[in-house]
């Protein structure tokens, strides 16, 4: 059921998921059952299930049950190796693309239900083709913190 292709931390302990499988870092674990035992108000943003399939035939989606949450004041990156799925969270999250299943929350409100009100408070600056030739360093700040 579960399969993560980011490893957060240095520690090699595993979790069992819901199959028997050890699959998930034990960090990972932790987080999503932190993350799935609250309430999607204590995190100002917080991701529950998302999930992101591009072609329904293909076997593995781009982005698969993920899980985690941001306090307020907290500042948060994510890694991952190519193809781990961190432009089509980040694209899933600002309304770029659609949401395939699960939800996720900025200040409480839902992307999929209330995206207009979540982009207010996120900037997003898309991996490729962000610049444009007609706009100062300081004015693409200023377009993408918007």
């Amino acid at each position: 059921m579960l399969k993560l292709n980011v490893n957060v931390t240095s520690r090699k302990y595993k979790n069992q998921n819901q199959a028997g499988e050890e699959d998930e870092d034990i960090d990972v674990g932790a987080e999503r059952r932190r993350v799935l035992r609250s309430s999607n108000n204590e995190d100002l943003l917080h991701v529950e299930n998302l999930v992101k399939v591009y072609k329904v035939r293909t076997a593995a989606p781009a982005v698969n049950q993920l899980c985690w949450g941001v306090p307020v004041g907290e500042c948060f990156g994510l890694l991952g190796v190519n193809g781990a799925g961190k432009s089509s969270t980040f694209r899933m999250l600002t309304g770029d693309t659609a949401i395939t299943s699960g939800d996720a929350f900025i200040d409480g409100r839902s992307v999929k239900n209330e995206l207009k009100h979540c982009n207010k408070y996120i900037g997003y600056c898309p991996q490729f083709d962000a610049l444009y030739e007609e706009l100062s360093a300081r004015e693409h700040l200023a377009l993408y913190s918007r």
